[in-house]
């Protein structure tokens, strides 16, 4: 979190700042650095982990109690510190054991599948929370990440925020789905990666992906109230060319009409550490009028909140589709 608030927010305003580069070459910019963010989240959370159990002994999600026995018999050969000359036999033994214990007991395994290794390695082998607790845990996550998400969109266009809550919201209904209502994972496309592993996943991927909405929006949605006051900067640096060009010209013809006189000077004496007269009155010449600097600094008549917060129709559509699932299904 730290992280992409710091650095991924500040890195992608660099890069879309208006001049730096041109449109298509930002978009690919900002996608390249997310990328490489994610990655090295990713990588960072795989290297910083060891592998889990199912890995360790080589099994998928759905093997059973024969499956397991027989896979840990074949790796504690291969394992064993008497005939691995790798410097990491002995931990490696270790968790290989650690990793049959585990799975072969029919308490802790599904402790482990949608709570971790920790939870699942804690005294008592019952789960170490109930799902009302979880739940609550759960919920925390996403109520800061939206408020963070509302915080780092208030710059931006209402599309950002409604397809970054769209994206947060279809992964709350994911994660309620596959851990409180105890769906699970199709060990077809996922054969070794437990619940609890792709929870982490997908909580790495959101800030990047939020941050995508950003980068997209710059590229795919017109910003009008932007767009309409740049238009009026510039009108209003033309508008001011025009009106000293017009002032100028009235000066030079009103100098044609009347003979060149003589300015009166002034019998008073000047103020002691005062200006001269003529910097005085040149000074004067330069102020603006009232309709000038009306036109220079205009009264905002642009309405900066156009509509209100919409979530697309097929974001209620998946929602619903994961409701009737976790009540019928």
């Amino acid at each position: 979190m730290l992280v992409h608030t710091t650095v991924v927010n500040p890195g992608l305003n660099w890069i879309r700042k208006p001049g730096r580069f041109s449109k298509s070459m930002a978009i690919l910019y900002s996608i390249g650095f997310l990328i490489a963010i994610a990655s090295i989240s990713i990588g960072y959370e795989i290297a910083n982990n060891p592998p889990n159990f199912y890995v360790v002994l080589g099994i998928s999600r759905d093997s059973s109690f024969a499956d397991i026995k027989r896979a840990y018999r074949t790796r504690s050969v291969e394992l064993h510190p008497d005939k691995n000359p790798s410097p990491t036999a002995g931990e490696d033994f270790k968790r290989l054991r650690l990793a049959y214990d585990l799975l072969s007991d029919s308490s802790k395994r599904p402790v482990y599948d949608f709570y971790g290794e920790a939870d699942a390695l804690k005294e008592g082998g019952e789960a170490p929370v109930s799902d009302s607790s979880h739940l609550v845990s759960l919920l925390s996550y996403y109520v800061v990440w939206s408020i963070l998400t509302y915080v780092l969109t208030v710059g931006d266009t209402p599309d950002v925020r409604t397809w970054a809550y769209s994206g947060l919201l279809l992964m709350l209904v994911a994660e309620i789905n596959i851990t409180i209502a105890k769906v699970g994972l199709s060990t077809t496309f996922f054969p070794q990666i437990t619940v609890y592993q792709l929870v982490q996943f997908m909580h790495l991927l959101y800030p990047p992906y939020m941050n995508g909405c950003r980068s997209m929006a710059a590229f795919y949605v017109r910003n009008l109230v932007q767009e309409n006051y740049n238009l009026s900067i510039e009108l209003l640096k033309s508008n001011k060319m025009i009106l000293m060009g017009m002032r100028q010209l009235n000066a030079d013809m009103q100098g044609l009409g009347h003979p060149s006189r003589r300015p009166k000077t002034q019998k008073h004496p000047s103020a002691p550490g005062g200006a001269p007269d003529e910097a005085q009155a040149a000074a004067q010449q330069h102020q603006p009028t009232a309709e000038e600097a009306e036109l220079i600094q205009p009264t905002p008549a642009i309405n900066s909140h156009p509509g209100g917060f919409q979530i697309p129709p097929f974001v209620y559509a998946i929602g619903f589709y994961f409701v009737m699932n976790y009540f019928f299904g």
